[in-house]
């Protein structure tokens, strides 16, 4: 029985990706993945000069909403779940043909879009998961911050969390990520002022990409941050 690979591509930078992603897309007959309307998708992106493109055939998954729209109404929640339910049953014609590579940026079983699918395709269809390298660890290898040390204990935050959430995790750890932040970033500034944790947070934009930036979050000019930009909160060595 033909299986899926679900492969982490990690968080931008092609090099990145561990070798047995690299050999599982460079020799793949069939490959999906997510991604925007319009765009050609984040992991698509990274596997540009890994894939055979004359070789292979391409599934995209096209959303059809953004995270602009609220995800809290019945219409979203439905119309997300028609659609996974329609790659899903697209996913099992492909694998009647040969094994299929899911691309995923960064771990696919971190915050990954491929997990939706899993949960309706792993009672009746075998996946194997490739872990990759996170968004997360890459912004703090490339900031040069240690973000855990000794028994420290760590938060990973959603920006899209009410404020009082994102002071309750801050304050129950010593260091802390911030993810999703979007439009949410002067309420997250306002949470980690609260938490007084804002004056250590450094705002990481596209991590381990060509225009990756890397900017102290004090320091940080902009009204809101690009949706997948991370804030990290790294831990204070004492002296």
């Amino acid at each position: 029985m033909n299986k899926i690979y679900c492969v982490g591509v990690g968080p931008g930078d092609p090099e990145l990706l561990t070798l047995k992603a690299h050999n599982l897309v460079r020799n793949a007959s069939q490959i999906a993945y997510f991604r925007k309307k319009n765009t050609l998708g984040r992991a698509r992106t990274i596997i540009e000069k890994i894939i055979h493109k004359k070789n292979v055939y391409e599934y995209p998954m096209e959303y059809p909403l953004t995270t602009e729209v609220d995800f809290q109404t019945e219409e979203y929640k439905k119309t997300l779940d028609d659609f996974y339910i329609k790659c899903c049953s697209d996913i099992k014609v492909l694998l009647k043909k040969d094994d299929l590579i899911v691309i995923s940026e960064g771990d696919p079983l971190f915050y990954g879009s491929f997990v939706h699918l899993y949960e309706k395709l792993k009672k009746d269809t075998p996946v194997i998961f490739v872990p990759g390298i996170t968004a997360m660890s890459g912004s703090w290898a490339n900031a040069k911050v240690p973000i855990a040390m000794g028994d420290a204990s760590i938060s990973i935050i959603m920006g899209i969390q009410d404020e009082k959430d994102i002071i309750k995790s801050l304050e129950a750890s010593q260091t802390a990520v911030i993810m999703k932040i979007g439009t949410h970033l002067k309420k997250v500034e306002s949470a980690l002022k609260k938490a007084n944790s804002f004056n250590r947070a450094i705002i990481v934009e596209k991590a381990t990409m060509i225009d990756e930036k890397i900017i102290p979050l004090k320091n940080y000019k902009e009204k809101k941050a690009p949706y997948f930009s991370i804030i990290l909160v790294p831990y204070e060595v004492q002296r």
